[in-house]
């Protein structure tokens, strides 16, 4: 008798098994078939909201336009033809990059990198993702910093012993503009800074353009005749790469502003990344050539 009870409770066990394990993997089969509602709501629970396109648009454009405006006509040595190719491939990359992020998020219902992260691969490595990030951010910083000293050590042009000096001002500059922008706790409030980071990339493009069309009425578009449309060199190749990707690095803010855009459906969460891409590609084209 204690072996036939011994039996029926494997038995009842295995079946517990077996029916925990049909249920579990009816559940990974409809996340798999799972079929995305363009039109549903991004996120599961109600979000702030309180941000429109544009507003959106702001924050993320005002990411990805910095230093790199500066350092991408060292692509164009390539050629015009070639940057563009690199600046076009590396764009529709980034751009299925944003759209598969935002579908897994609606799937998952995980809205951040960790979310993602530890939801496709073992918590263990979460650290490998941290690293990343902190090399990103590190080095942008330091671009940054690098770039606000030198120009307004440059433009100031003081002779007093410390104020002359790149490293004093590289310092200042991240003190006083880079470090305040991590304290506001509200997007709303960020969205002010931007607007007006937005401004003075208009009067960027104001100032790019007035000159470019300046000296072209003045010398010709390429006096020297150094203009190609193909070039090859592994030395500019390399570096061109990673300067087209700084063009679209806003993606680290994409979740965090997409919380705050209003009615923010899978379909415009797509539309926003699809306009950012768009305008960063025009934007570092125009001031490349």
């Amino acid at each position: 008798m204690e072996d036939q009870h011994d039996l029926s409770d494997i038995d009842n066990k295995s079946s517990y098994s077996t029916d925990t394990e049909n249920k579990s993997s009816s559940i990974d089969d409809k996340s798999d078939n799972q079929t995305i509602n363009f039109n549903a709501q991004l996120f599961e629970k109600e979000t702030t909201g309180d941000q429109s396109m544009f507003g959106a648009f702001v924050i993320l454009i005002n990411t990805a336009i910095g230093s790199g405006c500066l350092m991408v006509p060292y692509c164009y040595r390539l050629g015009i033809v070639s940057a563009l190719l690199i600046a076009i491939i590396i764009g529709i990359i980034t751009f299925s990059t944003f759209t598969m992020m935002i579908e897994a998020a609606f799937i998952t219902k995980k809205y951040d990198f960790r979310g993602l992260f530890t939801h496709l691969f073992n918590p263990k490595f979460i650290w490998v993702l941290d690293l990343f990030i902190f090399l990103v951010q590190i080095g942008s910083v330091m671009i940054y910093s690098n770039w606000d000293g030198v120009l307004v050590n440059r433009t100031l042009g003081l002779k007093i012993k410390v104020l002359n000096s790149d490293k004093f001002w590289n310092f200042a500059t991240t003190l006083l503009l880079a470090f305040p922008m991590t304290i506001p706790k509200s997007i709303a409030k960020l969205e002010i800074a931007s607007s007006v980071g937005f401004l003075l990339i208009l009067i960027l493009i104001s100032h790019s353009l007035y000159w470019l069309i300046k000296d072209v009425k003045e010398y010709g578009f390429d006096p020297n005749k150094e203009l190609t449309l193909f070039h090859w060199d592994i030395l500019i190749f390399i570096p061109a790469l990673g300067i087209n990707t700084m063009s679209y690095n806003c993606i680290i803010n994409l979740f965090p502003t997409l919380e705050h855009l209003r009615n923010c459906t899978v379909k415009r969460g797509i539309t926003l990344s699809g306009i950012i891409i768009t305008a960063c590609f025009f934007l570092y084209a125009t001031f490349g050539i």
